[in-house]
């Protein structure tokens, strides 16, 4: 057993040995880690430039849109306004023409009420000429 476990540590030694690194490969990745990280680091301030710049430019067109939705809703309710002011004068205009109408058939009817006493006003006084009474028995 302890042999096994000798020649796991041989193999483990070698392993270390075969994948070291001399100093100036080392050295030479992590400047090019480096450098890869500030690329990435650049690459994130321009994005996020890039997305404050859209996001100023959202708030510009919501702040616009805000703006044509009052307006439109301002239009709207005068719109809606006007109509209900079209109406209240077509009521009124036609309350006007019915009362004119009335009151034109309301003046035709006195008129021949009128008429009609005054027929029979003369015809009462026809028969008291006449010597005759209205009731007749």
């Amino acid at each position: 057993m302890s042999n096994l476990f000798t020649k796991s540590i041989k193999h483990s030694q070698q392993s270390q040995q075969s994948f070291q690194y001399p100093q100036e490969r080392l050295m030479k990745l992590l400047i090019m880690t480096i450098q890869i990280l500030q690329e990435n680091c650049k690459q994130y301030s321009w994005v996020s430039q890039e997305i404050q710049e859209e996001t100023s430019q959202d708030q510009e067109l919501m702040t616009y849109l805000e703006g044509l939705n009052r307006h439109k809703l301002q239009i709207q309710q005068s719109t809606l306004f006007s109509y209900k002011r079209i109406v209240e004068l077509e009521t009124l205009v036609g309350i006007q023409e019915r009362g004119e109408v009335f009151q034109e058939r309301g003046r035709r009817r006195m008129q021949m009420r009128m008429r009609g006493k005054k027929m029979e006003w003369m015809i009462v006084k026809n028969n008291q000429d006449f010597g005759m009474s209205q009731y007749q028995d």
